[in-house]
């Protein structure tokens, strides 16, 4: 993820992928069980994430994609 998206990440990159770009790539993929067993979240550092919101944006995105 990009560092203006995810600053709650271990090792957030400048060049990472951004916010807007991942839900657009997500839910063609995440729309066909077949494709998808497994969602893991790495590189989250919630002690960078003291308010929860970087939490939460990723658990909303997650819900819209797989609903």
């Amino acid at each position: 993820m990009a560092k203006q998206d995810m600053r709650a990440a271990y090792f957030p990159h400048i060049d990472g992928l951004r916010l807007g770009r991942l839900c657009r790539v997500a839910p063609p993929h995440c729309g066909r069980p077949a494709r998808v067993r497994l969602i893991e979240i790495s590189e989250y550092a919630s002690l960078r994430d003291l308010d929860r919101t970087y939490v939460r944006v990723l658990l909303t995105q997650l819900t819209e994609t797989l609903a």
